[in-house]
């Protein structure tokens, strides 16, 4: 008489979690987070306006604002937020209204918008990832 143990479903339970967090966890928590990012860089982006009375000349950093491509493998990975496929007049000016610039000894301060969107954000997004992150790995298994 004793006790018999069977961890079949327990081996395949960790399989499965396994291959879910290498297929969908990792990308689809990044693409979560980097959505709230983006949603404040968009909220913070300075609009230029060089003509007060046409308003609509302005608003091309804005538009350029996006989620590039991720980078990496596994842990590692990394997706890009901010500027992307822009032309060059809009990274230039979002470079100088992040940086600031100084032309003829007088310099101009940077407004710090990226930095203060991702400050902002960071805390949203990581709770945002961890949801994904828990829903993603719990999907799938047998209970």
């Amino acid at each position: 008489m004793g006790l018999e143990f069977d961890f079949n479903q327990v081996k395949t339970n960790l399989m499965t979690i396994q291959k879910n967090i290498r297929k969908n966890v990792i990308d689809k928590s990044l693409d979560a987070g980097a959505e709230i990012i983006l949603e404040e860089e968009i909220k913070n982006v300075p609009i230029h306006t060089p003509n007060k009375k046409n308003r609509r000349a302005g608003g091309r950093l804005k538009a350029s604002l996006g989620i590039g491509r991720k980078t990496g493998t596994d842990l590692n990975r990394k997706v890009h937020v901010g500027i992307k496929n822009a032309q060059e007049r809009e990274v230039v000016y979002g470079y100088y209204q992040e940086y600031g610039y100084s032309r003829g000894g007088k310099a101009v301060s940077g407004k710090k918008w990226m930095k203060k969107s991702f400050n902002n954000s960071m805390k949203k997004a990581n709770e945002k990832i961890k949801d994904v992150v828990m829903k993603e790995i719990t999907s799938g298994i047998k209970k």
